[in-house]
């Protein structure tokens, strides 16, 4: 998909190098949105970042994520899925910032779980503390969800998953896994994470 004028305007607004172009339009299934601070991200008024975002398909957006996370990587600018379905009819929604701090994808988004009494600097905090015990990248977010990827596996894993479950009680039942009882579902959320590394919490 080409860009339009009105794209590359916006592009160069946000301060993107040319050579990155060539690969966005490679993935990109939407016009290019520039995005802004959600209203959740009220403590944070003065990040004043600039960021971007643009839709790709179900079957593209991991090969799609990862080319573009290796290009901006070392560039000081954050990408990760703001939007991502389950189903493979939808579409994945790939946001970028122009931040060096990866815990600018928090801020921004504001994401919180205010239901359980967790705020933004809550998850900026525990999500500091995984990454000096295990490494961790933080593959996408929005107001009430976070996903990320260990680089390493805790070496026990079911004290691992009652962390993350008292951290993010819905984390026990989003998958509808405690349908067949909360032993079954703490088995199925261990075994995800030992076989993917990856951890999306999310907060209803």
């Amino acid at each position: 998909m080409k860009f339009k004028t009105e794209e590359l305007e916006l592009l160069e607004n946000v301060f993107f190098e040319k050579g990155l172009l060539e690969i966005i339009c490679e993935y990109k299934n939407s016009n290019i949105r520039e995005i802004s601070q959600t209203a959740e991200a009220e403590f944070f008024e003065e990040l004043h970042i600039k960021g971007i975002e643009f839709d790709v398909t179900k079957g593209k957006s991991n090969l799609a994520i990862q080319n573009i996370q290796d290009k901006l990587q070392n560039e000081g600018y954050q990408v990760y899925f703001s939007v991502f379905s389950d189903s493979h009819n939808e579409l994945n929604t790939i946001s970028i910032l122009k931040t060096s701090d990866e815990m600018d994808i928090v801020r921004f988004n504001g994401t919180n779980g205010a239901n359980h009494g967790v705020l933004p600097n809550d998850i900026i905090d525990k999500l500091k503390k995984w990454n000096d015990f295990y490494g961790l990248d933080i593959a996408g977010a929005n107001n009430d969800w976070i996903m990320f990827s260990l680089h390493t596996l805790p070496e026990n894993l079911d004290v691992f998953v009652e962390e993350l479950i008292e951290f993010c009680p819905d984390y026990l039942y989003q998958d509808n896994y405690s349908e067949h009882g909360i032993d079954w579902s703490k088995f199925m959320i261990r075994s995800m994470i030992f076989y993917h590394k990856i951890i999306k919490l999310w907060w209803d």
